[in-house]
């Protein structure tokens, strides 16, 4: 009885001491690429997010240069090794068919996350039979979230809207633009750590993150739209602050013409706990 006792008590400890292990949080290597694009690379893992994007540069759109995207069709560094591409939606700004899929065909261990029509669009592509078995789709209605493991990544896929952009017709008729966009966010945890991801998505309800059991907990990250620097905070800021919790918030949708006014009021009250990123490829240490 004394040696069973014993024995439990030491496959307890073992136990306890192996979840002890796997918990601790590995340090994280966070790596800016253009618009909302972002490398997360952790406890062994590398993601992409919204990060495989090419295509002509303008005041609106911080998009990659030619040489960088050289670097992602040949998997070359720091877009060597890529565990996870994950694509919040099909926009040009967001992603790049052609890229991603030439990425794919290169790296049989990388798999996809996206909604549909993205892989509609990579289908039309030559040769995506070839690459269909590392697409995974992700079709659920909106405001439900699914789950997914893909070798040590976790992730939890919210499917929401994307934000509104209303246009009027010449008969004078309003529609939402991007009413028919299927949109996802995505909250990974690897490494011990905890991401968020929102693409497009507006910040407009506080209870928008409860299907992603957000707000109890503090998380590591938030990829984050930027938003102004106000004497007082707006809805979308304090939605983040107090309902998400993260520990940092890196900026994305970073437009060349405003970069010059956010990195003068880095110090702005708004932007406390805030990476703003200023070039592509700039690259973060989080212990």
């Amino acid at each position: 009885m004394r040696v069973t006792r014993c024995a439990r008590t030491l496959c307890l400890w073992l136990t306890l001491a192996t979840v002890s292990a796997t918990a601790d949080p590995k340090p994280l290597t966070v790596t800016y690429v253009g618009n909302t694009g972002y490398l997360i690379q952790c406890g062994g893992h590398k993601i992409a997010i919204d990060a495989l994007l090419g295509g002509e540069r303008s005041e609106y759109y911080d998009m990659p240069s030619d040489s960088v995207v050289a670097l992602m069709t040949a998997a070359r560094p720091p877009f060597d090794g890529l565990d996870v591409i994950a694509v919040t939606h099909w926009h040009q700004d967001h992603f790049s068919a052609g890229i991603v899929a030439e990425y794919l065909k290169g790296n049989s261990g990388c798999r996809l996350l996206c909604p549909q029509q993205v892989a509609d669009r990579l289908s039309a592509l030559d040769g995506y039979d070839g690459i269909r078995r590392q697409v995974r789709v992700i079709d659920i209605p909106v405001d439900s979230v699914t789950e997914v493991e893909l070798d040590g990544v976790m992730a939890k896929v919210l499917s929401s809207k994307h934000g509104s952009y209303y246009e009027t017709d010449s008969a004078g008729n309003t529609a939402d633009r991007h009413r028919n966009v299927r949109h996802l966010e995505f909250l990974f945890t690897v490494g011990g750590r905890s991401l968020l991801h929102v693409g497009d998505a507006e910040l407009q309800d506080r209870d928008q993150f409860m299907p992603l059991g957000l707000g109890k907990d503090s998380i590591d990250i938030a990829f984050i739209q930027r938003w102004g620097c106000k004497e007082m905070p707006s809805f979308g800021e304090k939605l983040i602050r107090e309902r998400v919790r993260p520990k940092r918030i890196y900026f994305t949708h970073m437009a060349p013409k405003e970069l010059a006014f956010l990195t003068q009021h880095a110090d702005c009250p708004s932007y406390r706990y805030v990476t703003i990123p200023t070039r592509s490829l700039q690259t973060w240490i989080v212990p």
